[in-house]
């Protein structure tokens, strides 16, 4: 089928109503047309990678030593493994609903759907996201592209 052509769609035609009535849908609108906006999208990426950092939190506290226990704090592993598994799972949504937020925003900009796409919203996710969690003393991720064109 050519991006011009129309098509019909079956399921209406063939329900055997009275209303005979066809659908007709354009394969060019339907390449745009989505079942969710671009805030849902974004939102789901971020709930997503929340649960996925989360998992990924709860694995890597496995791997530290539990601190012995003090007077005045009860349950010292449990509390270090929340710490590790809340970081973890706002850094991983972080990156999911900024990188789905801006991709989404370039598509609706550009009216295109290709990898330019998703390019940019990965840079602006990994350089926003490096940006916030980069070492105290060492340029994040936007400083260091400006000195590069300066």
């Amino acid at each position: 089928m050519d991006e011009g052509d129309i098509a019909v769609c079956n399921t209406c035609s063939s329900m055997g109503s009275d209303n005979k009535k066809n659908m007709y849908y354009s394969a060019d609108v339907e390449h745009f047309e989505d079942e969710d906006s671009a805030t849902m999208k974004a939102i789901k990426a971020a709930t997503s990678g929340l649960a996925a950092g989360i998992t990924w939190g709860t694995v890597v506290a496995t791997w530290f030593d539990v601190p012995r226990v003090e007077r005045h704090v009860a349950l010292p592993g449990l509390i270090r493994t929340f710490k590790i598994c809340g970081n973890y799972g706002l850094t991983f949504a972080a990156i999911g609903g900024i990188y789905i937020g801006v991709e989404q925003l370039v598509q609706q900009q550009r009216l295109k759907k290709d990898f330019i796409n998703g390019t940019v919203g990965a840079f602006v996710a990994g350089a926003s996201v490096y940006g916030l969690k980069g070492k105290v003393g060492s340029p994040s991720a936007l400083e260091q592209l400006f000195t590069i064109f300066e």
